[in-house]
């Protein structure tokens, strides 16, 4: 078993950013306000949102409530919790990024790429982040081989996010391409030791039949990380293999 990103790997957000400034809001597009962030929609008030019997009073949209729903895998209480934070906070980074992933996950690619050339216009200290958020749109379509140019302008753009790294990796395994990834993994471990970059290399060369090397790999990702059994399986995995193979079998 593997991590499916960075973020459940470390059991932390993906991108550990401040929320970036607000730059001049994108040109319109065909009539729609990317400060909405609902593609699909007009705008509207909160009175037009939240209908509720006339004895209850309007609810209050936090923060928290659309982390909650996000965090829940609920795409369209998201998506209408986000467009109701972000009209009073349109300088919330991680919110637009959640909702556009809730876009996404949907198979709503349009309306996704949309949120993401708002952002684009908007933040500029966070395109790194948001090339790796196109790039992973991309894969969720079945297309890594468009995905895979996003994660690559995210690394050059910043070199020093390993999460780009990551991210461009798997993508480059995926496509069969091991030898590309694993140069992406060893570039990586030449700025800074990393538990997941020696998993993931280990895995590379695993999956190419090197096994004395994915073997070493994995303890020095077990050196850096004791407690993550799938390293400590994959170990024990390629040891097997070795003992078998010096044992005639090949």
């Amino acid at each position: 078993m593997r991590p499916s990103n960075v973020g459940e790997a470390r059991g932390e957000a993906i991108y550990d950013l401040p929320p970036g400034r607000v730059a001049a809001p994108a040109p319109d597009r065909g009539g729609v306000d990317p400060l909405t962030y609902l593609p699909s929609a007009p705008a509207a008030t909160a009175g037009e949102l939240w209908r509720y019997p006339a004895e209850n009073r309007s609810l209050e949209v936090t923060r928290e409530m659309v982390e909650a729903a996000f965090r829940d895998g609920r795409p369209a209480t998201t998506v209408l919790l986000a467009s109701h934070w972000l009209r009073a906070s349109p300088d919330d980074f991680f919110t637009v990024l959640n909702c556009a992933e809730m876009f996404f996950r949907t198979n709503q690619y349009d309306d996704a790429m949309r949120v993401y050339e708002g952002a684009l216009a908007r933040f500029d200290d966070h395109h790194w982040a948001i090339f790796n958020q196109i790039g992973r749109m991309y894969e969720h379509w079945g297309r890594a081989s468009d995905a895979e140019p996003w994660f690559q302008k995210a690394m050059d753009l910043d070199p020093e996010e390993q999460p780009s790294y990551t991210l461009l990796g798997e993508c480059q395994e995926r496509q069969g391409k091991l030898k590309e990834a694993e140069a992406t993994y060893r570039a990586w471990l030449k700025r800074e030791e990393c538990w997941l970059t020696y998993y993931l290399l280990g895995l590379v060369l695993r999956n190419q039949r090197r096994l004395a090397e994915a073997a070493d790999c994995f303890r020095k990702s077990i050196a850096i990380k004791p407690t993550n059994t799938d390293i400590v399986d994959a170990l024990a995995d390629v040891e097997q293999a070795r003992a078998f193979a010096e044992s005639g079998l090949s």
